[in-house]
C-alpha cells in the first residue's frame, strides 16, 4: 500500500465541501460512542489517529506551510495536542470534564483547526491577487 501524503494534504486543506471537517467530526461522535458504549481500543485507536490526521494537516499547512510535508504534519500534530491541552484546561475551569464536555472539546478543536485552515486559504488567495 503506497500512502502518497501530498495528495492526502491537498485533498484535505483544498476541498471546498468541508468533507474532511465533516469526517472529522465523525470521528468525534465514534469517539463518544466507543466512550460511551461499546469501549473497543481498536476503535477508540482508528478514530482518534483519523481525528489527530486530518487536524494535524489542517494546523500544519497553516502555520508551517514552509516546511517538508512530514515535518509539516508533525508539527501539526503537536500543535494539535497543544491546542486540546488549552481547550480541555479551559473547560476544566469552567466546567467538570467528562466524556461529554471531552467530546465538546473535541468537535470545538476540529472546528478551530477548520477555521484556521480557511482563513490562511483566503489569505493566500488574496496575496496571490495583488
Amino acid at each position: 500500500m503506497n500512502l502518497d501524503f501530498k495528495n492526502m494534504e491537498k485533498f484535505i486543506v483544498h476541498d471546498r465541501n468541508f468533507v474532511p471537517t465533516i469526517f472529522s467530526f465523525l470521528m468525534v461522535t465514534l469517539i463518544f460512542l466507543n466512550l460511551s458504549m461499546v469501549n473497543r481500543v481498536e476503535l477508540g485507536f482508528i478514530a482518534s489517529v483519523t481525528y489527530f490526521f486530518i487536524n494535524g494537516v489542517f494546523l500544519g499547512s497553516t502555520f508551517f506551510s514552509e516546511e517538508i510535508i512530514v515535518l509539516r504534519i508533525a508539527l501539526g500534530v503537536l500543535l494539535l495536542v497543544a491546542l486540546l491541552g488549552l481547550v480541555g484546561w479551559l473547560v476544566m475551569i469552567i466546567y467538570n470534564l467528562d466524556i461529554l464536555r471531552s467530546v465538546l472539546v473535541l468537535y470545538t478543536v476540529a472546528g478551530t483547526c477548520t477555521l484556521a485552515n480557511r482563513l490562511n486559504r483566503l489569505r493566500t488567495r488574496r496575496k496571490g491577487n495583488e
